[in-house]
């Protein structure tokens, strides 16, 4: 599992999904093995960890954030990976479509700027006046791109 967070800030993401697998009868160390990267915040970690994830041929990878998934899908075409949650996988490349990803990816989705746009078009309706709207997103993460890109191409009135 690949993830450009640190393992204590995904600790509880880790034991959904372990506990997700429990109840599908997969127990840690006994019919499963679980073995976990993270890149401490670098996305300079990411790619050399994606590659040794895949290099270990295991029967599924799982990415953590958009980053980790978008890493894993350079470093493998055929491995399943499940990406938990990614932001915009359209509009980042990791799917074509969410009917049919097209490739090795699936997951849960926190949605695109479709989505996000929406969101500000239902804030309209309910404050019809507001002028300005800020918005603070890390310009060089793979998911902000798009939606920081569709925010500024936004009507104004």
């Amino acid at each position: 599992m690949p993830g450009l967070s640190s393992a204590a800030n995904t600790s509880s993401w880790v034991e959904a999904l372990l506990s997700g697998l429990r109840e599908l009868a997969h127990v840690e160390g006994k019919s499963l093995v679980v073995e976990s990267r993270w890149a401490e915040g670098s996305n300079d970690r990411l790619g050399a960890h994606a590659v040794e994830r895949a290099g270990l041929k295991p029967d599924v990878l799982v990415a953590f954030q958009t980053p980790a998934a978008l890493a894993l899908q350079r470093a493998t075409m055929t491995i399943p990976i499940v990406m938990v949650p990614a932001g915009d996988p359209i509009g980042t490349g990791l799917i074509t479509s969410f009917s049919r990803s097209g490739g090795n990816i699936t997951g849960v989705s926190t949605g695109g700027p479709e989505l996000h746009a929406k969101g500000m078009g239902i804030f309209r309706d309910f404050v019809p006046l507001f002028l300005r709207v800020g918005v603070l997103a890390n310009a060089a993460e793979p998911f902000s791109k798009p939606l920081l890109a569709r925010f500024l191409r936004a009507p104004t009135s």
